[in-house]
């Protein structure tokens, strides 16, 4: 059914003829009775929350625009932003016939310093403050009914909040992809987010010598000086000195040379 409804959702919305969206609307609104009995099954009556995060009733809502909810962001816990960590909790609730938001469980929680996709040495346990600000998050949101013939209906959705404190997602956490510990983690964000290139500079070739990493660092804050000069021989030192370790490091520091005409790239 999906195949058809996304065949005839591209077709339609190329056409400028009201008429025709009117047809979409009609096609998708008849197909939502049979999706949601199919979702009770799969996923009201079982409680799973995976046949709940991607079933045809929740696509057609999205579709027909119903899936409109009043939200307010979560408050950071005070003391893990002290803490500089950061967060992913993945929880499940039930929006009842009102679009009153309950809480039924924690999918997972996973918390730590730096990246939140990367994830380098974060942990399940002691994520508590972050999993109570959710909760309490989700308990003020409010969903728009839904109905199935005049009938407001129950849901039961799986959704992920994210806790960030401010610029520790960018390249300053990028090392995660060392053996950086956590302490050595906060002091580099703590140069980096002074904003001061001649600091950075200082620091990181302080440090080159032991971990790679720096010299990673080092180039960005030349680069950022305009001493490209200085900036290859670090981008360059980072590459002979980490091999294929840091991949993603690798192909930053690749494109930004071969953007300079350092290097000569054949991939």
């Amino acid at each position: 059914m999906l195949s058809k409804l996304f065949i005839l959702l591209f077709s339609l919305t190329h056409l400028q003829i009201q008429g025709e969206f009117n047809l979409l609307e009609s096609y998708l609104e008849s197909k939502k009775k049979a999706s949601y009995e199919q979702y009770s099954k799969d996923c009201l009556n079982k409680n799973n929350w995976e046949s709940c995060s991607d079933a045809d009733f929740i696509l057609l809502t999205k579709l027909l625009n119903e899936e409109i909810v009043t939200k307010k962001s979560a408050i950071y816990p005070e003391r893990e932003a002290r803490k500089g960590r950061n967060a992913v909790i993945e929880i499940f609730y039930k929006v009842d016939e009102l679009g009153n938001v309950e809480y039924l469980n924690t999918i997972k929680s996973e918390c730590g310093f730096g990246d939140i996709d990367i994830k380098e040495n974060w942990q399940s346990e002691n994520c508590g403050w972050f999993e109570k600000a959710a909760i309490k998050a989700i308990s003020n949101w409010n969903y728009d009914p839904i109905f199935i013939n005049d009938k407001a209906v129950i849901r039961k959705i799986p959704h992920r909040l994210t806790f960030v404190v401010e610029k520790t997602t960018n390249r300053d956490v990028d090392a995660q992809f060392t053996e950086l510990s956590s302490k050595e983690i906060r002091a580099l964000n703590r140069v980096i987010n002074k904003n001061d290139l001649d600091a950075l500079i200082e620091f990181a070739g302080s440090k080159a010598l032991e971990n790679p990493l720096y010299f990673y660092y080092l180039a960005v804050a030349y680069d950022d000086r305009k001493d490209f000069k200085n900036a290859e021989i670090n981008y360059l030192n980072f590459i002979s000195k980490t091999g294929n370790k840091l991949l993603k490091f690798m192909m930053r520091t690749l494109n930004v040379l071969f953007k300079r005409e350092i290097l000569a790239i054949n991939i």
